[in-house]
């Protein structure tokens, strides 16, 4: 998914969302880009939603805001944001290969 002029992606509520990004082409791996010129935008997975996104979130001059009983799971999920939030009960799962699971949700560490 490709958002530009403003446009955020919002996983809201209590819906169980499963995405994944294509696996061949000019997009492999790439589930969500948010363009480089809009600043500042909130992305946001609340509520008690229960999602499976599988592929990298590119939003590197935007916000990912996880709040409530969020949780993100099931995939190999990287994130590229400005900044990236975790609050109330809010989980994330990503693995950077299958035999090595790294749980995101206390310590996240910036990598330059």
């Amino acid at each position: 998914m490709f958002f530009t002029n403003g446009a955020a992606a919002k996983l809201l509520g209590n819906g169980d969302i499963d995405l994944s990004a294509p696996t061949s082409g000019p997009f492999a791996g790439l589930l969500f880009f948010a363009s480089r010129q809009d600043t500042g935008v909130i992305h946001q997975v609340t509520g008690n939603s229960e999602s499976t996104l599988e592929g990298n979130l590119y939003m590197p001059t935007g916000h990912i805001d996880f709040t409530g009983n969020s949780t993100v799971s099931g995939g190999c999920t990287q994130i590229v944001a400005d900044q990236i939030t975790f609050t109330g009960n809010s989980t994330m799962e990503t693995c950077a290969s299958p035999t090595d699971e790294i749980v995101v949700g206390r310590t996240v560490s910036l990598i330059e």
